[in-house]
């Protein structure tokens, strides 16, 4: 496989300490990704001193042509995550909370079956990924996945409440 032009990367990682809806950010997630697969890698989860450690990683692909794959990987890692009781919009309400760490990264793999992988196809077929089809391949397909998976972590901050909705208002009883 190779990973086509600027067709790789990763975000930087989210912390975040509060009050955040679990269920309402794993339905997020899996309807976002709802067609494609997933395998989950890693699902720790421990008691510790004051709640529950839990650490979950997740690997999304998709084959989006005979050509490309997209991958996309996130991980979760949450300390002293408790239930308590907060008021929101004036309701009293039971809802998730901890320390999170998020982190996420992407990529897009050509050649997911492996046709092109000896003799003159690999170098013709790397010739024409990296020289011919360079700027076209990060216009029209890396840029556009970049965004859209920039635009997925904002929900997931939005969601976790760095963004969006004020976090004051969730006051702990």
């Amino acid at each position: 496989m190779i990973t086509i032009p600027a067709g790789s990367g990763s975000f930087s990682t989210v912390r975040y300490t509060g009050p955040f809806d679990w269920d309402k950010i794993q339905s997020y997630i899996f309807k976002e990704f709802s067609d494609w697969d997933v395998a989950e890698k890693v699902h720790k989860h421990k008691k510790s001193g004051v709640g529950i450690e839990k650490e979950i990683e997740w690997e999304f692909t998709i084959k989006a042509t005979d050509l490309l794959l997209y991958k996309v990987g996130m991980s979760f890692h949450v300390w002293d995550w408790v239930q308590k009781e907060v008021v929101v919009d004036g309701k009293k309400r039971k809802m998730d909370y901890g320390r999170v760490e998020f982190k996420m990264n992407w990529s897009i793999q050509a050649d997911w079956q492996g046709k092109y992988t000896q003799g003159i196809a690999a170098k013709l077929f790397n010739f024409y990924i990296y020289h011919l089809k360079k700027k076209d391949l990060i216009v029209t397909v890396a840029d556009p996945f970049k965004y859209r998976m920039l635009h997925v972590q904002e929900q997931i901050k939005k969601l976790l409440g760095q963004t969006g909705y004020n976090p004051e208002g969730f006051k702990s009883e």
